[in-house]
């Protein structure tokens, strides 16, 4: 095995190639047939939202976990590796929809929508009730027009869809300005995430980074400093070591393919800089895991 586990939906496959693909599904349907516990896998060009509306969760992203109590929503990103360790009977709804349906967007939802796109969320709802109100209908409201369409139906599943993702990205939104930092630098930086994840292989500079995003170096690294507490180069290097963490947990391959494949012309360098970020040398890694 190369990667972790790849699906469409968990449990399936079947493969993706319809740009606008939207699936919804109550959160016990799929759960409830593997004994509650969604083991460890990732979704190739597609976006995932679960609403936990009752019960409680361990999730597992990446090499994390979070305990999670509803109501409570948990964005992922095309390609996390994730899983779910449910309370028996957990209640909501689990979304998956194409990662195209929300970049290619011509309208301002593409840009209110990138803060759910750019790194896994975990958002509280439990804060606030009319929020969590208002979510639950909508999931509802999708769910019925999937299952019983009408006329107008491409049109009002994309209108709830993105009432669904509005509303969170509110949330978000509200989470990272009690962080501090301007609406700009906010947007700067999931800007320099978004392009991050597309180059992070090719190690760019960050001038190279700053020039893709029309800004200056000093510019996107204050804001990487205001908004993370780390250089923009120190976000480089963790979401190289991100996947290469993935990588030699979830394959069998030679630590020396790991390197090249991510983008190291030297195996011996990827190791000092995997141990410098993590402690361990790669081969420790791979055991403990």
């Amino acid at each position: 095995m190369d990667r972790a586990p790849e699906f469409t939906l968990y449990g399936e496959e079947s493969s993706v190639t319809d740009a606008a693909f939207l699936h919804l599904e109550l959160l016990s349907s799929r759960s409830r047939r593997f004994d509650w516990e969604i083991a460890d896998h990732c979704h190739r060009g597609l976006f995932q939202l679960l609403c936990l509306l009752d019960g409680e969760v361990k999730a597992r992203i990446d090499d994390r976990e979070y305990p999670l109590s509803g109501p409570a929503a948990i964005c992922l990103p095309p390609a996390t590796v994730h899983g779910f360790s449910f309370l028996e009977e957990a209640q909501g709804f689990v979304l998956t929809v194409a990662e195209s349906a929300l970049t290619h967007d011509p309208d301002q939802a593409g840009a209110l929508l990138r803060p759910l796109l750019q790194a896994p969320r975990l958002v509280d709802l439990r804060r606030d009730w009319p929020a969590r109100e208002r979510i639950e209908s909508l999931f509802g409201q999708l769910l019925a027009e999937l299952h019983w369409p009408q006329r107008g139906q491409d049109l009002m599943v994309d209108c709830l869809l993105k009432a669904i993702l509005l509303m969170l990205a509110r949330l978000v939104d509200e989470q990272d300005a009690a962080g501090g930092g301007h609406p700009a630098e906010r947007d700067l930086l999931a800007r320099f995430h978004a392009l991050l994840e597309e180059r992070y292989r090719e190690h760019w500079d960050i001038p190279r980074y700053a020039d893709a995003l029309c800004v200056t170096a000093s510019k996107l690294n204050r804001a990487s400093l205001k908004l993370s507490r780390k250089t923009a180069f120190a976000l480089t290097q963790e979401r190289l070591m991100l996947e290469a963490r993935r990588m030699l947990a979830y394959s069998a391959w030679p630590i020396s393919r790991v390197a090249y494949d991510l983008g190291f012309n030297d195996p011996a360098y990827f190791c000092r800089c995997f141990k410098r970020q993590l402690g361990l040398s790669p081969s420790e890694f791979r055991n403990k895991t």
